[in-house]
């Protein structure tokens, strides 16, 4: 799900879902088969001229994962200007 084109709020939520039972990856087509991932983005945007600058945007995003016997936890996020 996003949300973005002219408007000053872009916003962007995706989910990932690798199950462990999908048998996909005895071709190797997959690295990981047990994945959940949830990403989430939140970016501000000036498109108008103001000042010295023509346009400018700040976004941060951040995204947590897991397995589904609740093991691998990671967590991360970084911050753009």
């Amino acid at each position: 799900m996003s949300d973005s084109g002219k408007r000053r709020l872009r916003l962007s939520d995706k989910f990932y879902w690798y199950s462990p039972g999908l048998d996909l990856n005895d071709v190797g087509y997959l690295r990981r088969a047990d994945l959940m991932a949830n990403e989430v983005w939140v970016g501000w945007a000036e498109l108008s001229p103001k000042g010295a600058f023509r346009s400018y945007c700040s976004s941060s995003s951040g995204r947590t994962s897991g397995t589904s016997g609740a093991s691998g936890r990671g967590r991360g996020g970084q911050v753009l200007n």
